[in-house]
Formats: C-alpha cells, structure tokens, sequence
C-alpha cells in the first residue's frame, strides 16, 4: 500500500493497492520461490531418476513463468529478461525431455495389437540408447546441470529482489482468465 499527502495536508492510504493485493503477491512470490527451488533439486538427481528430474524442472519453470505473467503488470520490464531466461532453460532442456518421453511413448505401445513385438522392443531398445547418449551429451557440456542450477538460483534472487506487494488482483485474475481462454 502506498501513501500520499491529500490536499489538506493529511497522509491518505492510496487504495490501489489493498492487503488482498499484498497477500496474492507475496503468495506468488512464496510460490515462485517453491517452483525455482524445486527445479534445481530436480536438475541435481542422479541416476535413472535424472530423466523424471528434467521433466519435473521443466514444468515447475514452466509453472514459474505463469506466475510472472500473473503478477507482471507492475515491472514487466523488469521480469522481461528473467522470462527469456527461463524460457531459454526450459528449451534448453527440451531435448533430454523429448528423448524420454519417445522411451516412454513406445512402452505405452507394449502390446499393441497394430505393433509387433519385435518392432516394439527393437524400437525400445533404439530409443533408449539415444536417450542415454542424449543426456550424456548434456552432461557433459553441463556436468550435473550445475550451470543451469546456478542460473535458476540467479533468477530466483532477482525475482525475491521485486516489490512483489505491488501485484494487482484484478490484473491477476485477468492474466488468469486469459491463459484460460487460451487452453480451452
């Protein structure tokens, strides 16, 4: 909330921005942060849980940047760069994502009835070796996603550097009701 002097000379509360507006801020804030944390415990799996790792960072920056479209009225330009930044860290993700999600796609085809065996395991087979050499190939240019996690620490302290109280409701429920419109 903000305050100003009214002609009399009497500080007035400026209402455009009400405790409900502060409260949805700070819980998109709190959400963001939960998002932002939670993709960098996924990036740091090990093992065969690294290919669900990316899938679930993905989607919680994905989640991430919906919050700022959300609440971005009062600094848009300020979240711009954050926003590609995310983005480009998601995309840059894609690939591994895409290699596990055909593995995935061809045991949902086990048993199909238009699918021989045989093409489906060699298929399998096929696949998941691509997918091995893909996340290899990540991990070597990024060993452990470090740079990546370290990147998503950096927008995390520069979205917790933002006056989140300055979130307007209204604008909110817009920006929501739009991403609505657009999924149906």
């Amino acid at each position: 909330m903000t305050f100003g002097k009214a002609a009399n000379g009497v500080t007035e509360h400026d209402h455009r921005t009400s405790a409900g507006d502060i409260r949805l801020g700070l819980a998109l804030q709190r959400f963001a942060h939960v998002q932002l944390s939670m993709a960098q415990a996924h990036l740091a799996r090990t093992g065969d849980y690294r290919h669900e790792g990316v899938h679930e960072a993905r989607k919680c920056l994905r989640r991430t940047r919906a919050v700022l479209a959300m609440g971005a009225k009062p600094w848009r330009r300020l979240i711009a760069a954050v926003d590609i930044e995310l983005r480009r860290i998601c995309r840059g993700l894609s690939w591994v994502r895409d290699a596990q999600a055909l593995v995935e796609s061809l045991v949902r085809l086990e048993g199909n009835p238009g699918i021989t065996a045989d093409i489906q395991a060699r298929s399998l087979v096929a696949a998941t070796r691509r997918r091995d050499e893909v996340l290899t190939l990540a991990l070597r240019r990024d060993a452990d996603f470090a740079r990546r996690r370290q990147r998503i620490a950096k927008v995390d302290a520069r979205l917790a550097a933002l006056d989140w109280s300055t979130v307007d409701t209204q604008a909110a429920l817009t920006a929501l009701r739009r991403s609505e419109r657009r999924l149906r």
